[in-house]
């Protein structure tokens, strides 16, 4: 398979397995999917430049919506359309008080830009930082 084949079909395989997860309120696989496939898809691109994409279905769920969307433009760059902004900030890994201050400074900031914040590292796999329960 090529390159502008693969990375079209990984990301609706992304998008669709994510949409199941979170179907029967499994947001830690949802989390675990999306962080390995991530993990696979720049493995993939090796730093090559993709070729331009279209947006997936829609996931259902904003912040996942936006997560996604702000972790491909991060992977992807310009081939990938700026997610809209989450109206609330949040931390998909659940930090809290003063953790929450230190995710905001090692966040990248294209997910900053969509109220996202979390470690470029906790979304591949293995992750440096597990969700917190």
């Amino acid at each position: 398979m090529r390159l502008e084949e693969y990375v079209p079909t990984a990301i609706a395989r992304l998008t669709a397995r994510v949409r199941e997860h979170l179907a029967v309120g499994d947001d830690a696989a949802a989390l675990v999917y999306l962080q390995k496939q991530l993990s696979l898809m720049e493995q993939v691109l090796d730093g090559d430049p993709c070729p331009p994409l279209d947006a997936p279905a829609s996931i259902g769920d904003h912040c996942w919506r936006a997560l996604i969307s702000a972790a491909l433009l991060d992977l992807l760059g310009d081939q990938w359309p700026e997610p809209e902004a989450l109206p609330e900030p949040w931390f998909p890994m659940g930090e809290t008080g003063a953790d929450r201050a230190e995710t905001e400074k090692a966040t990248p900031a294209i997910l900053t830009r969509a109220n996202i914040f979390t470690e470029r590292q906790s979304l591949r796999w293995p992750p440096t930082t597990a969700p917190l329960t």
